[in-house]
């Protein structure tokens, strides 16, 4: 069961980079994230009362601290996909946001094994020559550069987010995600409103 629901969860991640990577190019990065977990909010305040698990206050608080986070990793994300190339932004992103909770687990004490921590070195290595192979005449050096700093960006609050959601508590069922949710969209609901005051 867990592997079926770690190839769901891929598959979801998948494609909402994807979609995300195309959006922002087309509309800014702040409105894209902004109804993006607006759509994601509907949907846990739906399925949270189905799973169950209970409410608490520090299951909301982390999870809101999680969802601040979280979606300024998204923007980054959706940034940098929206400067460079898929096909490099998103693996990096991808081992920074696994590498942090797994640092995180070896300063707790927790000891992975040797498959684990030979996994991840040759992560590192296989990103950096993906790196240095996404480099095209479509994307110049500068800019893929920008979009590789702003992808590591993103996986650093990205392992900081499943990091913090580890603190929620037992028995809390996805209601940390629902306060995560609540947060990012204020956030980003306020950031869209000053960027529109602005403009005016």
């Amino acid at each position: 069961m867990a592997a079926l629901l770690a190839l769901t969860a891929a598959a979801a991640y998948g494609a909402g980079d994807f979609l995300g990577g195309v959006a922002s190019r087309r509309a800014p990065v702040t409105a894209v994230v902004l109804w993006s977990h607006v759509v994601g909010l509907m949907i846990l305040l739906f399925a949270a009362p189905l799973i169950g698990g209970s409410a608490t206050p520090q299951a909301l608080a982390v999870g809101a601290v999680a969802g601040i986070v979280g979606g300024v990793g998204v923007a980054l994300f959706y940034r940098a996909l929206s400067l460079g190339t898929m096909s490099v932004v998103a693996p990096v992103a991808a081992l920074l946001s696994a590498m942090v909770p797994v640092l995180a687990g070896l300063l707790g004490g927790d000891r992975p094994g040797i498959a684990a921590l030979a996994g991840i070195a040759v992560a590192l290595v296989a990103v950096m020559l993906v790196s240095r192979e996404g480099q095209t005449a479509e994307t110049p050096h500068p800019q893929m550069l920008q979009a590789v700093l702003l992808a590591l960006a993103a996986g650093l609050a990205f392992g900081l987010f499943f990091v913090a959601l580890d603190h929620t508590g037992s028995d809390v069922g996805i209601w940390p995600l629902v306060g995560a949710r609540m947060a990012s969209v204020t956030l980003f609901a306020s950031l869209a409103m000053a960027r529109v005051t602005t403009a005016a």
